[in-house]
């Protein structure tokens, strides 16, 4: 008998991270104490990195998550070089979460943003 684990639902929730919904990168690095926390956050900074399952877990896992995570490292860094991204001009930043449907197989809305070669 196996249970069953709704992960957006476990992604999101505040036991298991500082204000979930938001994106907020750094609190990877925070976590990890490779930057400082915000001193508002200091007393009530929550990360779970256990509770983070992009890849299922057991079994059934993703076979491909050791050369998925390669892949998207190098992806990021040449993107990173390369580009500049930011939102396109006049979208509302909320708007791809409050479109995101979860019917176990997530389907999302536009995400526009704008690529530029940096010069």
């Amino acid at each position: 008998n196996q249970a069953r684990i709704h992960f957006f639902s476990l992604h999101r929730d505040p036991r298991n991270f500082t204000d979930p919904a938001r994106f907020w990168p750094e609190r990877w690095l925070i976590a990890e104490g490779l930057r400082p926390c915000p001193p508002a956050l200091q007393a009530s900074f929550i990360h779970n990195p256990g509770a983070f399952v992009p890849f299922s877990h057991g079994p059934a896992n993703c076979v491909g998550k050791a050369l998925a995570m390669h892949e998207m490292r190098t992806v990021v860094c040449h993107v990173v070089q390369r580009l500049r991204l930011a939102f396109a001009p006049g979208w509302d930043t909320r708007q791809w979460e409050r479109e995101i449907e979860d019917k176990f197989v997530v389907r999302h809305g536009k995400l526009l943003v704008v690529a530029q070669t940096r010069g």
